[in-house]
């Protein structure tokens, strides 16, 4: 029996089955909820309904520089580098491993507190028990939605349907299209008319509809395209979950699902769509791990065995992570979901980095030096790898150094830390290790290493057999390229980094001074200390069994212990006249030379030439000028203790007129020392020994009358006086090992340059009359 009723007009049908539809009429809105209860099956299904909207995927791989974390640091830094202090690295891999994160989240998100089951109060009831399949579409559709449709003839059934509460409109339709799948049949909009088909019968018939999330009556075909996923894997993803009889195909091509089915599931399969479909990219987190010193290839499989991504038995991390080697860069590409494995990735590269690759392929490496000279440490680099210069700009060959054989150089022994091992022999061509070089012909090879003056050229060191290390000294940037393998870097590089240290630099206070030699002084000043002299205790000979001093003959050499030059020069102003030549002082690096020279350049004739042809012609003269007065040059050599080692080459020397020949030429009168003396940074060395011995005639008399032939020697008289000096030269090396002993020798100076200051007021002495220099304190430090 058919019960159809509205409750408004108090209408009534009945018919021969057993069923209802029942229509409620209320305030004029209609709530809406969808139950429905067939009899074929026992479980009970609920259309959930989905969030229109989605959250934006986040900036992905090359998105915003939020996204990506900075470079990794110490190093550097490097700079993997170099990295952006800041040079070009496009030619090079990084020297830091770069990490790149992602958002990690793979599903849409959608709005919170969403609810899956529709809530709305409906008008329509379906209570059919038993009842033609027939007879529920003309009720269903006719009756109670007016809607016009047609039944296939091949559409039979029994339906038995019940809903829970009432339905709206457009969840009658959905309720009736899953009755009617249950039967086998299908319901096809087409041109406005509903038509019930059996579910064989829709391949011709069911319409193009575009994929979308809102609910289509009817069974059709629904386009639904995909943005970010593959069609491919978002329809693996889905077939799980479609109903017996559907179908999903993907195109690849245009990278969209088609789905044959009603609109009630097509709207379900696009929103799952949505939840999948989003950027990947963006969620994925990268790491670029590059390699200085392994073989990526190497790496690649101890990496895949530390996170099981391989094997019989993969372990709990067998997925979460993968690795791509680069071989171009040398460098393993991490791609995980999860951040963290990324930075574990990260430090087990760092920690398998190490030892050469499998094929020992040579890489250029850059060291650049932070205190020492490129030209410098090649030419040490060069010793003691045993190459030769290949690159020097001053040399016209490239063929083997002077007394070497053709060899080549077969690697390095020796393990981390150590020494290594022995060299091969030379005769045979080979060499073993770097443990110890070949000394055969090494002088040789010394003499004949030329370095580079310092105009920005490069000098190249490599092996004499061409299979060892490369190294070029780049003086322009100071540093050091390096063609070697990673085994044979790794050592040099621990040699640079104990080379490339900071200089030291040396303070030398220089006194020298001309002591009139009379009285207690006829002697010498060597006899004076000897004799104790000025009674101090803390002077003392220095070439005694010390062996600190060693000068050469003639001269003596004194060392004092208080370090103060003043002690020496008071004791002797006291009883004789000390005359201060000059007191220079000079900073000079560690192992070089400083010069000092206050004097002038004299003209002295070498050669003379006449033209024999022409009597008239001009008496032509060769010119050399020859440095007089004050020249001191001082080498220092500072040890670890600070010992003060100093080659010094000292010369006083005057011009006088010529006496014992008719040259027209100057005479130089020279006194010179040349001497190695050792002393404790801060301490005093004396070297003296030169003494002049000067006579001069003195005329006295009555004026105009002594000058009377034959009767001025009675009104004047004639003494001859002797003058003898010695030569006293004082040096107080004072070793600056870094930056603040280097103010605090400049601030020393500059309270002397005060004190000068007061003296100069104590005594009047204008500004007007200080010189120039002095006045603009150009010449303080």
């Amino acid at each position: 029996m058919y019960e159809w009723q509205n409750m408004n007009s108090k209408k009534s049908k009945r018919a021969s089955f057993l069923g209802s539809v029942r229509m409620f009429g209320g305030r004029g809105v209609a709530p809406l909820s969808l139950a429905f209860l067939a009899a074929a099956c026992s479980q009970d299904l609920v259309r959930g309904s989905h969030s229109d909207e989605t959250a934006a995927p986040p900036p992905g791989l090359f998105g915003p520089a939020q996204n990506r974390t900075d470079r990794g640091t110490d190093m550097s830094t490097a700079e993997i580098a170099g990295i952006n202090d800041q040079q070009d690295e496009r030619a090079l891999p990084p020297k830091t491993a770069e990490i790149y994160k992602g958002h990690s989240r793979f599903t849409a998100v959608t709005k919170t507190g969403q609810g899956s089951v529709d809530e709305r109060d409906g008008a329509y009831t379906l209570n059919f028990s038993n009842a033609d399949i027939r007879s529920v579409v003309d009720a269903v559709l006719g009756d109670a939605l007016g809607l016009p449709y047609l039944v296939d003839n091949a559409v039979t059934g029994t339906i038995t349907a019940r809903s829970a509460r009432a339905l709206p409109e457009d969840k009658v339709i959905a309720a009736l299209e899953d009755v009617l799948a249950i039967n086998g049949a299908a319901l096809v909009v087409r041109d406005g008319v509903y038509h019930v088909l059996p579910l064989q019968a829709t391949t011709g018939m069911a319409p193009l509809l575009s994929g979308q999330k809102a609910r289509q009556d009817g069974f059709g075909i629904h386009v639904i395209p995909i943005q970010f996923a593959s069609a491919d894997e978002m329809q693996v993803t889905l077939e799980p979950f479609l109903t017996p009889g559907r179908g999903l195909q993907a195109d690849t091509e245009r990278n969209l699902l088609l789905f044959r089915g009603p609109g009630g599931e097509a709207a379900d399969i696009v929103s799952m769509v949505e939840l999948f479909d989003v950027d990947w990219m963006a969620g994925m987190s990268f790491a670029l791990l590059p390699l200085s010193h392994a073989d990526v290839g190497d790496v690649l499989v101890e990496m895949e065995a530390i996170f099981a991504q391989d094997g019989e038995t993969p372990g709990p991390t067998h997925g979460v992570i993968r690795f791509l080697p680069i071989q171009r860069m040398n460098a393993l590409l991490a791609i995980s979901e999860q951040p963290v494995y990324l930075e574990n990735a990260r430090q087990w590269t760092e920690r398998l980095d190490r030892g050469g690759g499998s094929d020992g392929q040579r890489q250029l490496y850059v060291y650049h030096l932070k205190n020492a000279r490129a030209s410098e440490v090649g030419e040490v680099l060069g010793e003691l790898f045993d190459v030769r210069t290949v690159g020097d700009s001053n040399s016209s060959s490239t063929g083997l150094a002077p007394g070497r054989d053709s060899g080549s150089f077969s690697g390095f022994s020796g393990s981390d830390g150590s020494d290594g091992g022995g060299l091969g022999s030379r005769d045979t061509g080979s060499a073993g290790g770097l443990g110890g070089l070949a000394t055969s012909n090494r002088n040789a090879s010394s003499n004949n290493r030329r370095s580079n003056d310092r105009t920005g050229q490069s000098a190249a060191f490599g092996q004499e057999g061409g299979n060892g290390p490369r190294l070029i000294a780049d003086e322009r940037n100071d540093a050091m390229l390096v063609l070697a393998t990673a085994q044979e870097y790794r050592m040099i590089e621990q040699t640079l980094k104990r080379l490339d240290i900071t200089p030291l630099q040396v303070l030398i206070e220089a006194t020298i001074a001309e002591v009139t030699l009379d009285d207690e002084l006829n002697h010498g000043l060597r006899w004076f200390f000897e004799a104790g002299g000025g009674n101090r205790q803390d002077i003392s000979f220095s070439d005694v069994n010390t062996g600190a001093v060693a000068p050469s003959f003639p001269g003596f050499s004194y060392f004092f212990e208080s370090g103060d030059a003043r002690v020496a020069l008071n004791a002797l102003s006291a009883i004789t006249d000390v005359t201060v030549v000059s007191s220079p002082q000079l900073m000079v690096l560690d192992n070089k030379t400083a010069r000092l020279q206050v004097g002038d350049q004299v003209p002295v004739p070498v050669q003379q030439s006449v033209s024999t042809q022409d009597p008239d012609a001009p008496i032509v003269n060769s010119i050399q000028f020859q440095d007089t007065g004050v020249i001191l040059e001082v080498t220092p050599h500072v040890n670890a203790s600070g010992l003060v080692v100093l080659e010094v080459s000292q010369e006083v020397s005057d011009v006088v007129p010529t006496t014992s020949s008719g040259i027209d030429a100057p005479t130089i009168q020279q006194r010179a020392i040349n001497s190695s003396v050792a002393v404790q940074t801060g301490e005093t060395i004396a070297l003296g020994g030169l003494i002049r011995d000067r006579a001069s005639d003195v005329n006295t008399g009555v004026p105009i009358l002594m000058n009377i032939p034959w009767l001025g020697n009675l009104f004047k008289s004639k003494s001859t006086t002797n003058e003898r000096t010695e030569l006293l030269v004082l040096l107080t090396p004072q070793v600056v090992r870094d930056s603040s002993e280097a103010r605090e020798v400049t601030q020393e100076l500059r309270r002397r340059m005060k004190g000068f200051k007061r003296l100069q007021e104590r005594f009047g002495v204008t500004d007007d009359q200080v010189a120039p220099s002095q006045k603009d304190g150009s010449n303080a430090p």
